[in-house]
């Protein structure tokens, strides 16, 4: 994807994109020039004020819980009515659910794996028809250190962005001689409300492990997402680029 033009811009869908790292990445797209839709279940306030904060009619919210394929399908037939194309998906909706697999439910298991990983096949299941016959598109999975690192409490989600990242090299795989990228994004130790809510002594132990010694921020990530859904990423796909202050190294 170049630099857009006024005449002709291009669209992209974040799913989950009200709060978080998702309103990061909706506001950095919107500032480069994009079209955004993005989708929401709860967060109608915040959703609707994120929405207004860009031009007019840059960017539609739109209400759909991504676990319902129905509704997926049509939060992107919108956003195709809308803005008249869409040319990249971004999954970023997502849930945590942490507790200790001896004390983990069948309930907080399945919640988290729809959530994070069901959510995101049926995203990308919407979206594959419309690139494959355009002959382009580009689709960024958030997934996360947590997917390639084992963390304690997060059996859950680990798996659920373990899977997001087999995903995302199978669908690369298949899908690149039909001009689709699937890439992946595995942010680390960011800068989010959660982590705000954390206790010194915790957030010590965490800032020790990462050798930039501070978190990462929405816009951090935001910018590599940008990346991914560019055409200086043209020849990448497959890839998991961790955003993580070289927790991984």
């Amino acid at each position: 994807m170049n630099d857009l033009t006024p005449s002709a811009p291009q669209t992209i869908l974040v799913t989950g994109g009200s709060r978080g790292l998702g309103a990061a990445m909706v506001m950095d797209l919107a500032a480069r020039g994009r079209n955004v839709c993005f989708t929401y279940l709860s967060s109608h306030s915040q959703a609707e004020q994120l929405a207004s904060s860009s031009k007019p009619g840059q960017v539609l919210p739109v209400c759909a819980d991504g676990r319902d394929a129905s509704a997926i399908e049509q939060a992107v037939k919108r956003c195709v009515e809308h803005f008249g194309r869409l040319d990249g998906l971004v999954n970023n909706a997502g849930i945590t659910q942490d507790r200790s697999a001896l004390a983990m439910t069948a309930e907080q298991w399945h919640a988290v794996i729809d959530g994070n990983l069901h959510s995101a096949f049926h995203a990308c299941q919407a979206v594959l028809p419309l690139f494959v016959e355009q002959g382009h598109g580009a689709i960024v999975n958030m997934a996360s250190v947590s997917g390639l690192i084992g963390v304690p409490g997060q059996a859950n989600y680990g798996a659920s962005k373990a899977g997001l990242i087999g995903m995302t090299r199978s669908m690369a795989v298949e899908f690149a001689s039909r001009g689709v990228r699937c890439n992946a994004v595995a942010p680390g130790f960011i800068d989010t409300d959660m982590t705000r809510k954390l206790n010194e002594r915790r957030v010590a132990q965490m800032l020790e492990r990462i050798p930039m010694r501070r978190f990462g921020n929405g816009k951090e990530v935001a910018r590599v997402v940008a990346f991914l859904l560019s055409d200086d990423a043209a020849y990448l796909t497959g890839q998991v680029l961790a955003v993580d202050g070289g927790l991984l190294a």
